[in-house]
């Protein structure tokens, strides 16, 4: 996979074993940033992992202890500043990064090992679960550099208490991972050695389980949200899970008891 822009994905790693895909942030030296190429090669790897028949469910982090993604790489944004370039429009190419989070056919667990900041926060949020390392930290400092959280100012409201979110959006403030335990924006909070393990557990634990129940769960919840309950449970949402080879032999590997063997048909 390369970047449109022809650059190597070296710096954003791809890798599926097994059912699970890894998606992993590697530019330790800029605190996993993201620049340009970045996102575009990890847009890539978002739409080939949903595409992909092998994979159940992606696994996304960063490389190291400090950081998960201290978002948009300044620097970078600095260089072509100083250059007279125009800085992209996040929609333009950063919001589709979200896009292909969010309408990935796998769920999407988002290992968050150290900060979360900017875009690299809008990226956790856009994730099904998230597991963070007692060490990190989620914010959206967007506010004290004159920049617009456009992905993070409709997710967070949907995912904490309105005031909760309006402060950490007003202030740019992190919220530390214990108190972000509390509010529910993450699954689970463990100590930064213990994180990978319990990742790959809930990875497998979840892989486990029907390819097309799993893909029609994250589609109900994203194309359900906010609909009154008569209209959402009228909504018509595929996969058909009930005329399908998997419920049939989910039915016959229960009462055989014994392990299911998925086809995702």
């Amino acid at each position: 996979m390369r970047s449109e822009d022809g650059a190597p994905p070296d710096e954003i790693r791809y890798q599926v074993t097994g059912p699970i895909a890894r998606i992993t942030i590697d530019r330790p030296a800029r605190l996993n940033a993201l620049d340009r190429d970045a996102i575009t090669v990890m847009t890539g790897a978002f739409e080939e992992a949903s595409a992909d028949a092998t994979v159940r469910v992606v696994v996304v982090t960063g490389t190291g202890t400090r950081a998960f993604s201290v978002g948009a790489d300044l620097k970078d944004m600095a260089a072509r500043d100083a250059e007279g370039e125009e800085v992209d429009d996040p929609r333009a190419r950063g919001t589709r990064l979200f896009e292909s989070i969010l309408l990935c056919d796998k769920p999407v667990i988002a290992a968050i090992n150290g900060l979360a900041l900017g875009a690299g926060c809008e990226v956790a949020l856009a994730c099904d679960m998230r597991l963070a390392a007692a060490n990190a930290s989620l914010g959206l400092p967007e506010a004290k550099l004159g920049l617009a959280a456009m992905f993070g100012s409709i997710a967070l409201p949907r995912l904490l208490p309105s005031a909760v979110a309006a402060k950490m959006l007003c202030t740019g403030e992190p919220m530390p991972a214990d108190e972000a335990l509390r509010w529910g924006l993450v699954n689970d909070v463990l100590a930064s050695e213990d994180l990978p393990a319990a990742v790959e557990d809930l990875a497998q634990s979840v892989a486990a389980n029907a390819p097309l129940s799993l893909s029609r769960f994250k589609r109900v919840r994203l194309e359900t949200y906010g609909l009154p309950y008569g209209e959402a449970l009228r909504l018509d949402v595929t996969p058909d899970l009930y005329s399908s080879a998997d419920r049939r032999e989910g039915v016959r590997a229960f009462l055989e008891k014994r392990p299911p063997r998925w086809s995702g048909r």
